[in-house]
């Protein structure tokens, strides 16, 4: 997975904070003079991730692609 950190006001964590509902993987959320939030992407979500949060901040958000990341996930059995 791609390790994203995007930067932006904190006019804009309302909505960012929302949006984010959609993604699972939310590694940390940094509060200082701006809000910081550290997550992880398919390959395939990247552009369209990209896009919505420069659509949410009007282009203000910093947004910077960290590295890759293994992250290994447990499938469970229903019931």
């Amino acid at each position: 997975m791609n390790s994203l950190e995007i930067t932006f006001d904190y006019h804009y964590h309302g909505r960012i904070e929302n949006f984010l509902l959609n993604y699972k993987y939310v590694k940390d959320i940094i509060f200082t003079d701006k809000v910081t939030v550290k997550l992880l992407l398919e390959d395939e979500e990247i552009e369209e991730f990209k896009k919505a949060i420069l659509n949410i901040t009007a282009g203000s958000a910093e947004i910077k692609l960290i590295g890759k990341e293994y992250v290994f996930v447990e499938e469970r059995e229903n019931g």
